[in-house]
């Protein structure tokens, strides 16, 4: 699979290393669009911001979405996509298959 197709699942603390890359990310969300299109995610880690800019459906607060983002160079994810995973998710569950994904890249992205 070519590095262009790859998304790989994070979490809050990955960002970083993730800058200007196409991630996927499991979240819920905490607060709705925003003026300035940007709400607020959280995963087990933390909060993080998503820029709605891109999509036109609004996200639904208190509801857990796996979203298909860009990471910009200030952490804000920049929504390309948006997959509804309903009203009861485990985030610590999903943190657990962000840390299995990442170390067993074979099996998930390549």
């Amino acid at each position: 699979m070519s590095d262009s197709a790859v998304t790989p699942r994070i979490n809050r603390p990955l960002l970083e290393s993730f800058t200007g890359k196409s991630v996927r990310v499991i979240g819920l969300v905490k607060s709705g669009r925003n003026s300035q299109d940007l709400a607020v995610i959280s995963d087990a880690s933390g909060d993080m911001e998503i820029d709605l800019m891109v999509i036109k459906s609004d996200v639904v607060v208190g509801r857990y979405y796996e979203f298909i983002a860009k990471v910009q160079d200030n952490l804000t994810l920049r929504i390309l996509d948006a997959i509804d995973f309903g009203d009861n998710i485990d985030l610590n569950v999903v943190d657990s298959l962000v840390s299995i994904s990442a170390k067993h890249k074979t099996l998930f992205y390549e």
